[in-house]
């Protein structure tokens, strides 16, 4: 390999006149690729910066659409940069800020996609450095630096670990809460599955802490709770022949094969482990993707799950709320395309060091670095949400998933069709026979469910719940909770949770179940 040294140098042509935005009809900003086997810059393109807010970088706001990449040159890229979005000054402060944040990853993105297209990916090593360990325990308050099962034992609750392997040879790590907690009488037959959402981790059932979180509530009202993690999250980053770090193949998954392999799998692992002959589930987010394309796809499923409660239920996200994640899902093809070209197949995983930089953030201004992305992205207000809960945030969230499973959640944001991966036309027609790719049957699902949804979230929004509601033949209700400030994020780590949700779940399973054992120690 050939160690190649280079710089991005982003160089301002024209005077600054105390706006953010460059005059109409100049090339605002040029960009150069230099390194060791040239003597001369490389152009990498030159363009007006006005169109750029299109992508979400924040620097312009007005509609001017200057000129832009060369199309025969990078297609994609110029497609994505030149997308039309409603970004404008009225827009919050927040999403503002994270905007920029997005604009720096693509232009530092666009540098490795030109690095590697003159080289070659063998012949560039991008080398950088990650906070030492030593340091960033030091700085992290102790319920940030534990995992699962050493979270969950600090406050008593005891974990086994479980490891199932999928028919595709994924591991993925269950947790098995064990102890009693605050349970004093006897445990019921049917355990209870929770499945995190996207880029989040099992340890999201725990966040709230010992007197708010999901897991340890189901757990004192003497249910068997089971945590799921799926593949490429921090604690299923495994297979038995593939390597996370080095076998891009292994980062080949998105939302069918958690719907369809991981979850069947787990769902089977717990049956099959506590002798019971079905589960409840409980699901967040894209938890709950998971759970309507396993049941859709796979249906004598719908008999293995007793009642599933749907925590921010996301199919349908045609009316996403959220400008940030709009603009996001907007550019996810040029990044998805940029990432891959330079072998970053693995988004916020907790070996890269953005998530130790975020775990640092969140721990010393908790109100700024864990408030800010929550607002923009979840449209919660973060006032329910505790200050310890916002520490811990930084290192446990943001767990790992692949691009190609972000990369869907924005073809379902940009579409509004719930539907299996778009890989283009002619691949679209190879694999399914038609295009756009099919749908999920979500008629399918005859699961009873429970619907639950918060007023404020951005992301699962109630006019893309309505539209699920209308669709799922067995919903037994319909419950928004009765706070205008929850958003997405609400509905696992607020404080009052144990009013507005978890005595909820808890009193519909405490309907449907079944006393058995005594629990045993």
């Amino acid at each position: 390999m050939r160690h190649v040294t280079y710089s991005c140098i982003v160089r301002r042509t024209d005077r600054y006149d105390g706006t953010i935005r460059a005059p109409p009809n100049s090339h605002g900003f040029d960009y150069d690729f230099r390194h060791t086997l040239h003597s001369d810059p490389v152009p990498l393109f030159v363009f007006d910066p006005s169109p750029i807010h299109n992508f979400g970088s924040g620097l312009a706001f007005d509609s001017h659409p200057g000129p832009v990449l060369d199309s025969a040159l990078y297609p994609t890229l110029s497609s994505a940069i030149n997308h039309n979005s409603n970004f404008n000054e009225t827009e919050d402060t927040t999403t503002k800020i994270m905007a920029v944040f997005t604009s720096v990853l693509l232009v530092l993105v666009l540098c490795f996609k030109t690095a590697t297209a003159l080289l070659g990916d063998d012949d560039v090593a991008i080398p950088y450095a990650e906070p030492s360990s030593e340091i960033v325990d030091a700085i992290l308050i102790e319920d940030a630096r534990l995992n699962f099962t050493q979270l969950a034992g600090k406050y008593g609750y005891l974990v086994e670990e479980h490891t199932i392997v999928t028919e595709d040879k994924y591991k993925l790590k269950v947790f098995h809460i064990t102890g009693k907690g605050r349970c004093n009488g006897t445990k019921y037959s049917t355990p209870v599955v929770l499945q995190h959402g996207l880029v989040d981790s099992a340890d999201t059932w725990l966040l709230a802490g010992p007197d708010a979180g999901l897991a340890y509530g189901l757990t004192d009202a003497c249910y068997d709770v089971w945590c799921a993690s799926v593949r490429g999250d921090c604690y299923s980053r495994a297979h038995e022949t593939l390597d996370p770090d080095h076998d891009a193949q292994f980062w080949n998954f998105a939302f069918e094969e958690y719907g369809e392999i991981d979850l069947p799998s787990i769902i089977d692992y717990v049956i099959e482990q506590t002798d019971s002959e079905d589960v409840f589930y409980v699901g967040h987010s894209q938890g709950t993707s998971d759970f309507l394309i396993m049941t859709s796809t796979q249906e004598d499923y719908n008999d293995r799950i007793r009642l599933a409660i749907l925590l921010a239920p996301a199919a349908s996200l045609k009316h996403v709320k959220s400008k940030l994640l709009r603009l996001l899902a907007a550019g996810s093809p040029v990044l998805y395309e940029a990432l891959n070209l330079t072998d970053v197949r693995e988004i916020f995983g907790r070996k890269q060091p953005p998530h130790k930089i975020a775990a640092v953030l969140c721990t010393l201004v908790p109100d700024v670095a864990c408030t800010v992305p929550i607002m923009a992205l979840a449209g919660d207000s973060t006032n329910g949400i505790s200050r310890k809960t916002k520490q811990i945030l930084g290192d446990h969230y943001f767990c790992g998933s692949s691009t190609k499973n972000v990369i869907q959640c924005g073809q379902y944001i940009n579409t509004g069709r719930f539907a299996r991966y778009d890989y283009g036309k002619e691949e679209n027609l190879e694999l399914y026979g038609v295009h756009p790719p099919p749908e999920f049957d979500l008629s399918r699902v005859r699961t009873p469910v429970v619907l639950v949804v918060a007023q404020s979230d951005k992301l699962s929004v109630i006019a893309d719940v309505n539209l699920l509601n209308a669709t799922l033949p067995n919903v037994l209700e319909y419950y928004v909770v009765p706070k205008p400030d929850w958003g997405h994020a609400s509905l696992v780590w607020n404080s009052e949770l144990p009013v507005y949700v978890n005595s909820k779940i808890i009193n519909y399973f405490n309907k449907y179940s079944d006393k058995a054992n005594p629990l045993q120690n």
